[in-house]
């Protein structure tokens, strides 16, 4: 237990610095000025601004990469971090909020131990992303529907952190099946010199410990869920760091 706790503290804090990809939290260590994967900075990677020029025409925008987690009622957020302090810390906007939860016991874990799993949609809904109230974490239908309002030419990988629940897991897929079949299919997609995952517009990339946490150790279960990716249309699941691993060839 402590192995794998140490092991995700260190891929959470160190994928930050291994990033080459402009794209990566959509393209949040770009303009540091904005919450990495929040709407404003999705919106500013792909079309720009009257100040800041799109950054998705660069090579070095090798795809757009997003990751998604599962809330306590089962519905799907766009975050990154394993634990809610850097992101959503107990600061600005969000003290009185925080407070609020304590008070009613909603929270009873500072927010270095607190996950997105910890906390229903309408809490996080009410924290604000660096403790802003301009900025909210979106849900994976939010972060879909404001791709869909700009001309994306690279490809997307959604990273799975960890999905528990059957109905979250089946909802993913199916709004990221739609979303490419709706919104990518018949796109005319730029992949890079260099490009090192499997050339399809639309894939899901995982650690592998997240992906085994999401779809379960045994091999019948893994079975199961590549199966259900493969009927939708998702042929693979990559390895984050060894991106010519497919995870679900086992």
């Amino acid at each position: 237990m402590k192995n794998t706790i140490l092991f995700i503290f260190f891929v959470l804090l160190t994928s930050q610095a291994i990033a080459a990809n402009l794209g990566h939290r959509s393209g949040g260590d770009v303009f540091t000025h904005l919450p990495e994967n929040s709407i404003e900075v999705l919106s500013l990677a792909l079309s720009g601004d009257n100040t800041y020029a799109p950054i998705q025409d660069s090579p070095e925008f090798e795809y757009l990469e997003f990751d998604v987690w599962e809330t306590k009622d089962h519905e799907l957020v766009v975050f990154h971090d394993l634990s809610l302090k850097r992101l959503l810390p107990y600061e600005g906007d969000n003290i009185a909020v925080y407070n609020e939860m304590k008070k009613n016991g909603a929270v009873t874990k500072p927010t270095w131990l607190l996950s997105i799993k910890h906390l229903t949609l309408e809490q996080i809904k009410k924290l604000s992303l660096l403790g802003d109230s301009r900025y909210k974490v979106p849900t994976l239908e939010e972060y879909l529907e404001e791709v869909r309002k700009h001309d994306l030419i690279k490809p997307i990988v959604l990273e799975i952190k960890y999905i528990k629940s059957e109905e979250a897991k089946e909802k993913m897929i199916e709004l990221f099946s739609r979303f490419k079949e709706e919104y990518m299919e018949g796109r005319d997609v730029v992949y890079v010199d260099g490009f090192d995952l499997p050339k399809v517009s639309t894939q899901f990339m995982a650690f592998k410990m997240f992906f085994n946490l999401t779809f379960g150790l045994a091999p019948k279960a893994h079975k199961r869920w590549c199966g259900t990716l493969k009927e939708n249309g998702f042929d693979s699941v990559s390895r984050c760091m060894f991106h010519r691993q497919n995870l679900c060839d086992k």
